[in-house]
């Protein structure tokens, strides 16, 4: 706005320049006529010198008319020239704003997603000890049993230092003696199943040869049999001492067979006891190897306890950090709500904690399925008994209801035999017989409504019951939950404690967990404003780039303006080449060296008159400046070069008019006079200029 002002205040003040200009020649007009008359007294035509009478005319024959045409188009492309400077000024400030907000929001930005980061590590590393414990008190545990028994059985101290490797060692012997045991088994068993083998060989024949001499003594004996039958006393003779020589040899081989037979028994014997001395060697040996890894995963656990407790310090320590930071960057930037903001975060992170604390015991308590099953009940009976009181409402509105109607009946009843009892006694017996039949339909309205009121009583009747029996049951599930929830149990930190204690505990971390979101919530909520710092950069960018091209254009066709102004006029003086006009002092243009925008500090030691960059930092005439400010003195410079040429053509232009006029003797008063109405002209224009403001 400061920037706008500065311009707006300098075209005002080259108008008033203008305005005085103006004035100065129109005077210069009037002189002139005065002076052209004294000239023509004195002057003529045929008196003028032979050396102006023979002057070479200028190369451009342009009229004052097409000069004043063309100069008011560079003064015109002049003011766009200025106004596109202050625009590109003004911008470049509301960048340099957008730049140092956006700058702060990354800031605090970077440095809050650093401290969720660290919490996030915070949480994982705590998560991984939480696990790291649990597996070493599961890993020690088991290995702590077979430290005990190895202690038993090596006789050493079991809560020494050394008790781990003693029983490494311990059961490093068990696998060796074991193995030597199992090795000699197997030798002896394979020694054994040889034998065995060779055995039922043995038996096999044995057994066979048997067989055959009792077929041939079962044969021989068909034999005798029948010789006897036959009488044939030699013959049976004989076969009788055949018969004799077989049994003995079947004698033979029958205890050869049973022999062989115990032989294989005992082999067999002896391949069973090292089979399963074998086995049992074997288990031993597992035993001892699974002993040895229980404890060298024990150590394992230990180990890696140890890393995840380093890894939870560590990432306590980066969350201190973190947050810290994250504070000091807040307060650095000075954004809303920085402290809420951040003690917010930390209250989440530790409410958060507690709930998941509480969740975790709750689980974990043996307590809590009998308390979740009675409060299932409580539920589904609470359920029960509102429904139940519901319907008891409803009956007793029926019972209302039917009361009423019982009421209206009797009433009506009563009047139609009323009615009929007032009958005259000459009534027909048409009036009788209606009498009757209002009596008749007045009782069975009667009869009707006391029924239902029956009805509609017996359910109110049940309908209470059910609902003192559901309120019973009501009673006894509170209790049972009640007792549930009260019972004391160990937690994880070796206090007794009872659910109810840690519902109600859950309930006050919940409550504060979710108030604490809630106030993070609106805190961030505060800071979204800051979030879109990056929206509104780009924004200033685009006009900035915006501004930036109209001043380029401005400069275009202010070149052109003065390019065409100056092919109008030509070069007047060939030997005497225009002179460039002084520029106009930096504090006469706007977006220069002023108080607002100027840092006086030189912080790269440059010399008094220098104007550039150096080392990032801008410079004009000495003094450190923005690089708005910079861009603009540039501007300002590149235009006053430019404007130089302006006044040579203004006077080529009014000698062009001069020598075109007659040679009558006032060609001095004539150029005053044409100088005077294009200095007016032009003047008056840049005057009409002033309405703008």
């Amino acid at each position: 706005m400061e920037n706008r002002n500065n311009a707006l205040h300098y075209k005002m003040y080259k108008s008033g320049k203008s305005i005085v200009y103006a004035g100065l020649a129109t005077t210069a007009a009037l002189a002139g006529l005065v002076l052209a008359n004294t000239n023509a007294t004195a002057v003529h035509a045929d008196a003028t010198p032979a050396t102006e009478q023979t002057a070479t005319p200028a190369a451009s024959t342009a009229t004052s008319a097409q000069i004043s045409a063309a100069q008011k188009a560079v003064s015109d492309a002049s003011d766009q020239v200025t106004s596109a400077s202050a625009a590109v000024t003004s911008a470049q400030s509301a960048v340099n704003s957008a730049e140092q907000l956006n700058s702060g929001v990354t800031a605090v930005n970077s440095a809050n997603q650093v401290y969720k980061d660290a919490l996030a590590n915070q949480s994982n590393a705590t998560s991984d000890w939480v696990d790291a414990v649990n597996s070493f008190q599961n890993a020690n545990s088991a290995a702590q049993e077979n430290i005990d028994f190895a202690a038993q059985h090596a006789g050493f101290d079991a809560s020494s230092k050394n008790a781990a490797s003693q029983a490494t060692a311990f059961y490093n012997g068990v696998v060796s003696d074991n193995t030597a045991v199992a090795s000699q088994s197997q030798s002896d068993y394979d020694a054994a199943s040889a034998s065995a083998k060779s055995l039922q060989t043995q038996y096999n024949v044995s057994s066979a040869n048997a067989q055959d001499l009792s077929d041939k003594v079962g044969a021989i004996q068909a034999q005798m049999d029948a010789a006897a039958v036959a009488g044939d006393k030699d013959s049976l003779a004989v076969l009788g001492g055949t018969k004799q020589q077989l049994l003995n040899q079947l004698a033979t081989a029958n205890a050869l067979t049973s022999k062989l037979q115990d032989e294989l028994k005992k082999q067999q014997d002896i391949m069973a006891y090292h089979k399963q001395h074998i086995a049992d060697a074997n288990g031993a040996i597992a035993n001892a190897k699974k002993a040895i890894a229980n404890i060298a995963a024990a150590k394992s656990a230990a180990s890696e306890l140890n890393a995840a407790v380093a890894k939870k310090d560590a990432a306590n320590k980066a969350v201190v950090a973190a947050e810290n930071a994250y504070v000091k960057v807040m307060n650095n930037y000075n954004l809303p709500n920085s402290q809420q903001l951040q003690k917010l975060e930390d209250n989440v992170a530790s409410d958060a904690t507690l709930v998941a604390a509480d969740n975790n015991t709750i689980s974990a308590a043996p307590e809590y399925a009998a308390y979740s099953a009675a409060t299932s009940d409580v539920n589904s009976l609470s359920a029960k008994v509102s429904n139940q009181t519901a319907a008891v409402s409803d009956a007793q509105a029926a019972v209302t209801s039917d009361t009423a109607a019982v009421s209206d009946a009797n009433t009506a009843y009563n009047s139609a035999v009323a009615a009929q009892k007032a009958l005259p006694s000459d009534a027909t017996e048409e009036q009788q017989i209606a009498a009757q039949k209002a009596v008749n339909n007045a009782y069975e309205a009667q009869q009707k409504a006391l029924q239902q009121l029956q009805v509609d009583s017996a359910k109110l009747g049940t309908a209470k019951k059910t609902l003192r029996d559901y309120n019973k049951l009501l009673d006894a599930a509170k209790k049972a939950q009640s007792a549930a929830a009260n019972a004391k149990f160990t937690d994880a930190n070796g206090n007794q404690n009872s659910i109810a204690n840690v519902l109600a505990a859950k309930a006050q971390h919940q409550a504060a967990l979710d108030d604490a979101q809630a106030k993070l919530d609106a805190a961030k909520k505060n800071l979204a404003s800051a979030s879109d710092a990056q929206a509104a950069l780009d924004d200033a960018n685009a006009q900035l780039t915006v501004a930036q091209q109209a001043l380029k254009d401005a400069q275009t066709n202010y070149q052109n303006a003065l390019d065409a102004l100056k092919a109008l006029q030509g070069n007047t003086n060939p030997d005497q080449p225009d002179q460039p006009v002084t520029p106009d002092t930096p504090s006469d243009k706007p977006g220069q060296n002023t108080g607002d925008n100027t840092n006086n500090t030189n912080k790269d030691d440059v010399a008094p008159n220098f104007t550039g960059e150096k080392n990032g930092n801008y410079y004009v005439n000495g003094k450190q400046v923005t690089k708005a400010a910079y861009d603009a003195h540039v501007a300002n410079q590149s235009l006053a070069t430019v404007k130089a040429p302006t006044k040579s053509a203004s006077a080529a232009a009014t000698a062009n008019d001069s020598k075109a006029l007659p040679q009558t003797g006032n060609e001095n008063a004539s150029a005053v006079v044409a100088l005077g109405a294009v200095s007016a002209m032009f003047g008056l224009g840049l005057a009409a200029k002033k309405r703008e403001f």
